[in-house]
């Protein structure tokens, strides 16, 4: 008898315990990244991002290829609403006197627009 008062109450306290803790409500919490600004001016999107890009990274540079070629550092870029690095390249100018210029980030109103880069 004893054995069987017992289990049962060893049956109750599980249950309680079961009651208690495992039919808890679970609260998710949903942080949402900021999405991205896309305007459309002429000549193609501009995207608009809220934060700041992170530091420019310090890039090791391969050997030259060969004559004619300079150096384009990396740059953050954007891919599907995130900054993405860009890995520096050997590229050849496309005339004697042209000039890489970086691309950059220029913070507005509404965050960070990027401008890309290119030859002039």
């Amino acid at each position: 008898m004893n054995r069987r008062l017992l289990l049962v109450t060893a049956a109750l306290c599980c249950l309680s315990l079961v009651l208690a803790f495992g039919c808890r409500e679970k609260k998710t919490i949903i942080v949402q990244q900021p999405q991205p600004v896309i305007m459309q001016p002429a000549p193609g999107p501009v995207v608009v991002l809220p934060e700041p890009p992170p530091p420019l990274i310090v890039e090791r540079r391969p050997p030259l290829p060969g004559p004619g070629y300079v150096w384009v550092p990396g740059y953050w870029g954007h891919d599907h609403g995130r900054y993405a690095w860009m890995p520096g390249r050997y590229a050849r100018p496309p005339h004697a006197r042209a000039q890489w210029v970086p691309p950059r980030w220029d913070r507005t109103e509404h965050g960070y627009r990027h401008v890309p880069g290119g030859w002039r």
